[in-house]
Formats: structure tokens, C-alpha cells, sequence
């Protein structure tokens, strides 16, 4: 299903979202992007593709590793928090909305659909870090910062998901190296027996 909808267009996206109190207190750039590197290199599902999409017989296929580079070089992004229109300070209110906030970072990445679609031929997953602006008067790391994990749902449910944004954000060598080593996830067609009856494709 989730394979169909990415290729109508409507690349079905899953958003984990982790909040810190200011940027200063946030994991680096470099750092997030030194875990995303191991995690990859352990898990292939997070450098996979899927090729031959359009066909009847859609497959998994590792980037070659030049690719995986390229990409991953461009896997971390950060994004001013001003560009989300995410602060609403009321009258009698110094801090932001962090609510309002959130709904707003996960309206941004759900809509952002192209960089991580099957049709891309890329990473099928994104980190950005949503934080003040530095050149900005208000003190941004007096503000609350934001990491926002985007993956389509064709490598990622709701608990791998999760176990992932622990992983890249963990403090922890042995978090990301105490979990077992995955291979690529085998087509559902190869593990159910999902092909319908002649008696449902007449009715």
C-alpha cells in the first residue's frame, strides 16, 4: 500500500520528532550525522532503494556506496525555527508555543514529500534540525530547538521508527551497536501468501 500511494504522488511519511530546551543542549550536525553514517553501514534497509518500482515486480536494491556518500552528506539539514512561523508569544507569554510549534514542524515535514519519494532514487529517510536563528536579536538558544526524523513508510513503522531517533540521538556507542544486525526486509509476497482467489477477482 505504501508503495502504491508513493507512486500515485503521495508518498505515505512517518515523523518522529524529539524537543530540547535550546540549541546549545541539542546534538551537532556532525555528530548526528557521524551516527546516521554507522547506522546505515549496520542496517542496510537505511541506504536501500526501490528499484523497478512501476513494474509487477518491485525490488530492494542497495545504493552503491558512492551514492550512499553523496546523499548522506546531504541527510542532516538545519532549518531556522522562524521559517516554520512556529512562535506565537502572547501579550502576557515570554515562552513560544511549543505545540503549536510541533503541529507546525509536522505539517512542514509531512508536506515535504519529494526528497525522501521511491521515484527519487535516494535515502528513503531525512534528519533536519529545527533551531533559532543565530543572526536573530531574541536570544534563539534561550528557545526551545527541535529534531525532526522523516522516513517513508516503506523502510519504517512506528516503533522502528522510534528505535531509530533513539539510536542517531543517543549519547551511547553501545545503543546503536547492541541491536542485531538487519538484512534487507524480504517483499511481503515472499513471506504471505497474499495472491487472490479466482472466486475474489470474479466478484
Amino acid at each position: 500500500m505504501s508503495l502504491s500511494l508513493d507512486l500515485l504522488g503521495k508518498p505515505s511519511l512517518v515523523t518522529y520528532i524529539a524537543v530540547y530546551p535550546s540549541a546549545a543542549s541539542m546534538p551537532t550536525m556532525e555528530r548526528i550525522l557521524e551516527r546516521a553514517e554507522t547506522l546505515a553501514e549496520r542496517y542496510p534497509l537505511l541506504r536501500a532503494c526501490v528499484l523497478d518500482a512501476r513494474t509487477t515486480k518491485p525490488r530492494w536494491a542497495i545504493l552503491p556506496a558512492d551514492a550512499v556518500d553523496t546523499r548522506m552528506a546531504s541527510l542532516v539539514n538545519d532549518v531556522p525555527i522562524q521559517d516554520v512561523e512556529a512562535f506565537r508569544l502572547e501579550a502576557d507569554q515570554k515562552a513560544p508555543d511549543v505545540s503549536r510549534t510541533l503541529e507546525n514542524i509536522f505539517d512542514k515535514e509531512l508536506h515535504d514529500k519529494h526528497s525522501v519519494s521511491v521515484s527519487g532514487r535516494g535515502l528513503l529517510w531525512r534528519v533536519v534540525r529545527y533551531l533559532g536563528d543565530p543572526k536573530s536579536a531574541s536570544h534563539p538558544n534561550l528557545r526551545p530547538a527541535y529534531i525532526a526524523l522523516t522516513c517513508n513508510h516503506v523502510i519504517s513503522d512506528g516503533r522502528s521508527g522510534q528505535t531509530l531517533l533513539g539510536a542517531l540521538l543517543s549519547d551511547k556507542e553501545s545503543r546503536a551497536s547492541g541491536l542485531q544486525k538487519s538484512i534487507i526486509a524480504p517483499s511481503m509476497q515472499d513471506t504471505i501468501n497474499c495472491r487472490p482467489s479466482l472466486g475474489f477477482l470474479f466478484h
